[in-house]
């Protein structure tokens, strides 16, 4: 059987009655839409890609979902995504590895770190690689879409 969920909360009554923090950005959430935000995701697990991806889009935003740090970079020889997200722990090169070479190469979108590894020593580690944010899994898709709102934002203000 096939059971289907609601991936993100559109009401806004809902959202206007219990507004939520994003403890990483330290803002209150700047938009339930991600319109015309187009967001490259890496993530090798595929039904995790499918579920970020089916939630990303249905607040509005254009994923291009790809499974590897060389697809990765492939996608980024055109032009930048407005957002990286990546996932970590992933085989032949990971994260961390994948964003370091992207800084040193003089990319400057913002990007977020997703992962199991959840303590403050991997979250130290991420902002290290050259990651603005941290979210672990598993991941709450409302404050998947909070974060990507409010990183944009703040990227293009400054």
């Amino acid at each position: 059987f096939i059971v289907t969920l609601p991936a993100h909360e559109s009401d806004s009554r809902v959202a206007a009655a219990s507004p939520r923090r994003d403890p990483a950005a330290g803002t209150v959430p700047v938009a339930a839409s991600l319109r015309s935000i187009r967001i490259l995701l890496v993530e090798d697990d595929d039904d995790t890609r499918e579920f970020l991806r089916v939630a990303l889009e249905s607040a509005g935003a254009t994923v291009d979902a790809v499974t590897s740090a060389e697809e990765a970079r492939r996608e980024l020889s055109g032009d930048a995504p407005d957002i990286l997200i990546s996932d970590i722990r992933m085989p032949k090169e990971d994260g961390y590895s994948l964003i370091q070479s992207l800084r040193n190469a003089g990319m400057s979108t913002p990007a977020i770190a997703l992962t199991a590894l959840a303590r403050r020593e991997d979250a130290d580690a991420a902002y290290a690689a050259g990651f603005q944010l941290h979210l672990p899994k598993p991941i709450d898709t409302t404050g998947l879409i909070d974060a990507v709102a409010n990183l944009v934002q703040n990227h293009t203000v400054h």
